[in-house]
């Protein structure tokens, strides 16, 4: 089994959800590669079009309120329209659509019963990546839960604690 090593990266952001994305992109525009990869339509696939960037921000406003600002944010401080950022198409997964894979990341979990030491154990893999060091996402966001975890998107807080 090969195994590798990589640096990862801190960031901590704060503030409202707007400045939260800002500061974000703030610390992240000097990294062409990842903005490159942030702005660009998903995996070869179609620009967003106008109803699909409805349809995504009317989900994100009804379940995750301030992650419209904070996408608004990020593209502004890394001036960038912010339909072209990619977490918009993470959520359409528009089956049969050419180029656009379905979405393949995984997690496991087991309860302190299921192990043999009597230690829980969490496993997460990221299907999804652009071969830049991981980076260790910290938020503070106004009206949020506090948040700390590995994020492979930058937006969301999809893991950690």
């Amino acid at each position: 089994m090969e195994t590798r090593s990589m640096k990862s990266q801190y960031i901590k952001i704060m503030g409202t959800a707007y400045e939260a994305g800002y500061m974000l992109g703030e610390k992240l525009k000097e990294n062409t590669e990842l903005i490159t990869f942030m702005t660009s339509p998903f995996m070869g696939g179609p620009a967003l079009t106008e109803e699909q960037y409805q349809k995504v921000t009317t989900y994100f406003d009804c379940f995750s309120p301030g992650l419209t600002e904070e996408l608004r944010g990020f593209a502004d401080a890394v001036e960038v329209d912010v339909k072209t950022i990619v977490y918009h198409f993470v959520y359409l997964q528009i089956p049969g659509q050419p180029n656009v894979l379905a979405p393949a990341c995984s997690q496991i979990a087991f309860t302190l019963e299921a192990t043999s030491d009597g230690k829980p154990l969490l496993g997460r893999n990221y299907d999804y990546g652009w071969g830049e060091s991981p980076i260790l996402l910290e938020t503070q966001i106004e009206g949020e839960y506090r948040q700390i975890g590995f994020s492979c998107q930058l937006f969301g807080r999809f893991d950690g604690m």
